[in-house]
């Protein structure tokens, strides 16, 4: 799954930047502490990223011809990461309108948009069966989570946060 960022208008540079992030997308469940409780969230870290790979790759030959065969470790690509709480999350939009400008490549049929309060976040599946998938479940795992807090559901507690002793201690 790719999460698509902005281009940047009016950059030299914007056709060489990459406008989409190959991401891990899940769940992470909540902690009740007692004293402190902290939500449910939908969580993404960057994945395998073929534009910076090539980079590397260039990088290592480059020092395998300058450096005569002396191995050199390279610097790690920097990890994206990002969280929404579960109850952040206002509309999840299978197939949204995009704007071409800021979104030159991604397919429509391959993408949703998660919008909260703050920000609009664009997503592209793989496929559009994977896209209606996730899109299905995102939309049952935020409607459940609502609707048993609306009913003060005493399971929301199992379902949805990690039980006391599966904590770390402090």
């Amino acid at each position: 799954m790719h999460l698509c960022t902005d281009m940047k208008k009016n950059d030299p540079c914007a056709a060489a930047s990459q406008t989409c992030l190959l991401v891990k997308l899940w769940m992470e469940m909540g902690h009740n502490t007692g004293d402190l409780i902290i939500q449910p969230k939908l969580v993404w870290r960057s994945g395998y990223n073929r534009l910076q790979s090539r980079q590397i790759t260039n990088t290592m030959h480059d020092r395998h011809l300058n450096q005569h065969h002396q191995h050199r470790s390279i610097l790690p690509i920097p990890e994206s990461t990002g969280t929404i709480d579960l109850l952040n999350i206002l509309r999840i939009i299978s197939s949204p309108n995009i704007d071409r400008e800021q979104y030159p490549l991604v397919s429509k049929q391959n993408c949703f948009m998660i919008i909260t309060s703050t920000t609009r976040l664009l997503f592209e599946a793989l496929t559009s069966h994977e896209k209606d998938s996730i899109v299905a479940a995102l939309k049952i795992l935020v409607s459940r989570f609502v609707s048993m807090i609306a009913c003060e559901d005493i399971d929301l507690i199992d379902e949805f946060f990690l039980p006391l002793g599966m904590m770390n201690p402090k």
